[in-house]
């Protein structure tokens, strides 16, 4: 399924219609957690800082408040669709 930042559904009417600007962010040891809507539900951002020159970005859709357990398998650098 494709979605975007916010989590909506590539069929939904606010597909890619708002503007793009971060609600929250979160650090926690080299991930730091960002999203882009107040919904508790929604997709959540992850960023793994490997080192200085290597990072890794990675989303998933679930809670905010239960995102430490989350499975973040999508991997932004290489994903072909947004």
């Amino acid at each position: 399924m494709t979605i975007d930042c916010y989590g909506y559904p590539i069929g939904d009417s606010r597909f890619q219609k708002e503007k793009r600007s971060f609600y929250e962010l979160t650090k926690d040891g080299t991930f730091t957690y960002f999203r882009f809507s107040k919904e508790d539900v929604g997709a959540i951002h992850r960023l793994e800082e490997v080192d200085a020159s290597n990072s890794k970005l990675t989303w998933a859709y679930g809670s905010w408040n239960g995102k430490s357990s989350l499975t973040f398998d999508t991997d932004l650098n290489t994903a072909k669709t947004i």
